[in-house]
């Protein structure tokens, strides 16, 4: 097969090592999980037909927008052709045909009537850097006829690819609008033609984007990887697969002859040869149907889905360590570890155009139609970018770990439940009531409640909805958690994964920590940590207490033992679960209340200096326990109110102590700024969800300090 010679880099196609293969229950159950997963997130008839009828409504205004002698349509491309789209995924739509030079040239003088309406190709208006100023008439326009919901949003104007986003009144579909560039439906159709080679594409394609939704790493306007960049991956990773090349290169749907070594690597068809990009697609939809399709096909069939999957985690976890390795300000050293489609490998070649002169991008993705272009340059350059590489590379190592620590048929359930979120919930069991054993991992009974809460939530068929769905709170808080906080209570509640879904989340926790979060919080297979040792109680808290003591024998003993599967066993969880639902509840209460900014409970080692006591970060020299024996002896509180009395104190007294040790001040409250802590715990709340890179090194100062 084509796609099999690599040439001198092939030694580099794989990284070292081997994750352990599942047995054939597991095996069996990650298949079927997944098949049903990716099921669901085609798209259905309806889908298409909504899709169908915004095409045409808005192209039916077009006429009236741009008259004649004008002339310009609407053509879908992306995701839509591809078949790779799901109900909530926005429809991509390019602008095509020809407009007038007046449209876009206003300083033509008035007796110039012949220039004026000179027509001028679209593809012309987006190598002239023209292509916003007629999206912005496009825009006015719909507007002012009430064809779109609200306001277009013009945010994406400035970009290097000028685009609006709207919304269609009467279908609800979610567009991005452009002006065509030269060959934008050869991608299309290209990943079509490719879909045709291997069946197993188009499912990849689906797991892959619904993951990186979930992760938070699939928006370039965040600095983060675009949609076409995550499908050149997922083809990559097929084209390099150990067992053997399960998709050709892809010039050898254009060609047969392999590109000539140097540096262009050949002509391509949108660069370097004259053949018009129509042509070139009709070349290759004659060789995937034609005789020289043998050629094309793979050796034999591909593995099966939750196989290519981790594949996909581990083959581009190992490029983008040698990214993130490289990207560092202070190394001299720059990546040069480009990822190819075209030619099927990795090659070693720098870009030669940079936004900002010399300075290389931190990783590099070639577009394969033309080798100048670099499809992953929303990461930035070394120097300047988001940093968001480090985030990147956490996740897709981080995800391949689970995944392959999955040793039962309770690991897969709570391994796909953090690496595709609320979604994989109905594909995991026959209802949401089966969910809880496995998610509760033979917990106390407490552990239980809490997971059953949050599925009540998320599932509106959840255990418990029978005697009631969960009240809807009318303040602006629990409005704004959703859906969110109630995923974020399962995975707390069933250890599962890791409480980073999100940038924001890593950068607050790399401020607090400055290190990358730790692989073993999770309960999955052998990759569950040993329970730590209970502190002892301190002296002040035993003198309290008239002296009484609490045995811990039996508590480490069941927190070493791994219980047996689903059926619950008694025994306290890890430090997230020991506490008591009631509490963890009233603790999250209290922790957005006052704007405390990191995860409730604690997941992670504490940094140096700090404690974790009730899930709450304290200084080493401040011991809470006594702290809140003495204030409930002397406030005679209730066992009823307990609960509420201990969240406030403690949740209180974690924000006084991060005022005293100027953890606060680094959050954004300043020393210049101080003032009622009312006030500055308002401004800690609000830089420290910002996610500004500022705010993170302030505050990893303010920690080392």
């Amino acid at each position: 097969m084509a796609g099999g010679q690599y040439g001198r880099d092939a030694e580099r196609t794989a990284p070292p090592g081997s994750a352990p293969e599942w047995n054939e229950d597991v095996a069996s159950a990650l298949e079927a999980q997944l098949h049903r997963l990716q099921t669901s997130l085609q798209p259905t008839p309806e889908d298409a037909t909504a899709r169908q009828q915004a095409i045409a409504r808005l192209q039916a205004l077009l006429a009236d927008i741009f008259p004649p002698p004008r002339s310009v349509t609407l053509v879908p491309y992306g995701s839509f052709l591809t078949g790779c789209y799901s109900h909530g995924s926005d429809l991509d739509l390019a602008l095509t045909g020809s407009v007038t030079s007046g449209d876009v040239y206003y300083n033509v003088p008035e007796f110039d009537l012949a220039f004026y309406e000179q027509p001028l190709s679209l593809e012309e208006v987006a190598e002239s850097g023209s292509a916003p100023l007629l999206l912005e008439e496009l825009a006015a326009a719909l507007e002012k006829r009430g064809a779109v919901k609200g306001r277009v949003d013009r945010g994406g104007l400035p970009a290097r690819v000028p685009v609006i986003r709207l919304v269609e009144a009467t279908t609800g579909v979610a567009c991005d609008v452009c002006v065509c560039t030269r060959g934008c439906d050869v991608k299309g159709e290209t990943m079509r033609l490719l879909q045709g080679l291997q069946p197993a594409l188009a499912p990849l394609t689906r797991l892959v984007k619904a993951w990186a939704k979930q992760h938070d790493i699939n928006c370039a306007l965040r600095g983060t990887l675009n949609s076409w960049s995550l499908e050149l991956l997922t083809v990559f990773s097929l084209q390099t697969h150990p067992g053997g090349p399960l998709l050709p290169p892809m010039w050898g749907l254009f060609g047969d002859k392999p590109p000539p070594p140097g540096h262009g690597m050949g002509p391509r068809p949108l660069q370097g040869t004259t053949t018009p990009p129509a042509d070139a697609l009709a070349r290759a939809r004659e060789r995937c149907s034609g005789s020289a399709r043998a050629e094309l096909l793979p050796a034999g069939p591909a593995p099966p889905l939750p196989a290519l999957f981790r594949w996909f985690l581990v083959s581009t976890a190992w490029i983008m360590e040698d990214w993130r390795a490289k990207a560092v300000p202070f190394v001299w050293d720059s990546s040069s570890t480009r990822v190819s489609t075209w030619l099927g490998r990795l090659h070693d070649r720098a870009y030669d155009k940079k936004p900002y002169g010399t300075l290389p991008y931190v990783a590099l993705i070639e577009e394969p139609f033309d080798s100048g272009d670099n499809t992953a340059r929303s990461l930035g350059t070394k120097g300047r970018n988001e940093d968001t590489l480090p985030y990147i590379t956490w996740v897709f190592s981080h995800s391949h770990h689970t995944l392959s620590a999955v040793a039962s048929v309770g690991d897969s359930v709570r391994a796909l439940l953090w690496l595709f979120g609320p979604a994989a919930l109905p594909c995991l069991g026959t209802s949401p009531a089966s969910l809880v054993p496995y998610l509760s991992y033979g917990q106390a009974e407490h552990v239980s409640a809490a997971v059953t809460k949050a599925l009540r939530q998320l599932c509106p068929d959840g255990p418990g909805a029978a005697e009631g769905a969960v009240k809807e709170q009318s303040d602006d808080r629990a409005a704004s958690a959703g859906k969110v906080s109630a995923f974020r209570a399962l995975l707390d509640a069933a250890r599962v994964g890791s409480p980073i879904l999100t940038l924001s989340d890593w950068r607050s926790h790399h401020a607090c920590c400055r290190t990358r979060p730790p692989y073993v919080w999770h309960r999955i297979g052998q990759a569950e940590a040993p329970e730590p040792e209970p502190a002892a109680e301190p002296a002040e808290v035993s003198a309290a207490r008239g002296g009484a003591t609490v045995s811990v024998t039996g508590h480490q003993a069941a927190a070493r033992a791994k219980p047996a599967e689903p059926g619950p066993q008694p025994g306290p969880s890890g430090n997230a679960t020991r506490l008591r639902a009631t509490l963890l509840t009233a603790l999250w209460d209290e922790a957005a209340r006052q704007g405390y900014p990191y995860i409730v409970p604690y997941p992670c080692e504490p940094p140096p200096g700090w404690r974790v006591f009730r899930g709450l970060l304290f200084s080493e020299d401040m011991v809470p326990a006594a702290e809140l024996e003495s204030a409930l002896q002397e406030e005679q509180v209730g066992a009823s109110e307990r609960d509420a009395f201990e969240a406030h104190f403690l949740v209180d007294l974690a924000m006084l102590c991060m005022e005293i040790t100027e953890v606060v001040d680094g959050l954004g409250a300043g020393r210049a700024g101080r003032g009622p802590p009312r006030l500055r715990r308002a401004a800690a709340r609000r830089a420290a969800w910002q996610g500004h890179l500022w705010v993170v090194e302030a505050q990893g100062r303010a920690l080392e300090a």
